[in-house]
């Protein structure tokens, strides 16, 4: 069956993932390395890109597992089994790729492709809202990117905020829930 959607359609699919439903900011998936990563400006983009990447692989397959061998042999006990070994099977994969293309293994970062929860919480959320292989995409995209978006302005608010400015106890970690809520809060005008 051929599904069909508008542009305005494929395009909120796109925004409510990256925005509306921010998953390291409103739902707190993969919220860790977002604040422990953010001083590291030269890793962000090899990050940011490689959830994404992840992202758009594991929560198409994953949809596929589960609708053609899980749910129709009453597996659905081995749902989280399943998902994380195929989770850590592509994070390899796309470790090896950024090795063979960029000629510098990802290290500790693979680590943070492999068991980050937002990749985990993405293949969930499809599975239980039962989205189509279309949106399935569209919303890992829109995640992906709303995951790449955080990673930036959390590192870029981090930079402005000067040590001076704040007072010593709101220094480093507390600063940043601060900014992670204001900007939350300002992401939660999308919905």
């Amino acid at each position: 069956m051929m599904e069909s959607y508008t542009v305005k359609s494929l395009i909120l699919l796109i925004i409510g993932g990256a925005l509306a439903g921010n998953y390291a900011l409103e739902k707190l998936m993969g919220a860790a390395p977002v604040f422990g990563l953010s001083r590291k400006e030269k890793a962000l983009p090899a990050l940011g890109i490689g959830v994404l990447v992840v992202m758009l692989l594991t929560a198409p397959l994953l949809r596929a597992v589960h609708t053609a061998f899980l749910a129709p042999a009453n597996l659905l006990y081995l749902q989280n089994l399943c998902f994380t070994a195929l989770i850590l099977c592509v994070a390899y994969l796309v470790s090896l790729l950024a090795k063979a293309v960029l000629k510098k293994p990802l290290g500790p970062y693979f680590l943070i492709l492999a068991v980050n929860s937002a990749v985990f919480g993405l293949a969930v959320n499809v599975i239980t809202d039962g989205l189509s292989l279309t949106a399935t995409i569209l919303t890992a995209f829109g995640v992906g990117l709303g995951y790449l978006f955080t990673l930036f302005v959390l590192a870029g608010v981090r930079e402005k905020v000067d040590d001076f400015y704040v007072p010593k106890a709101f220094r480093g970690l507390p600063v940043q829930l601060l900014a992670a809520a204001i900007i939350s809060m300002a992401l939660l005008g999308f919905k």
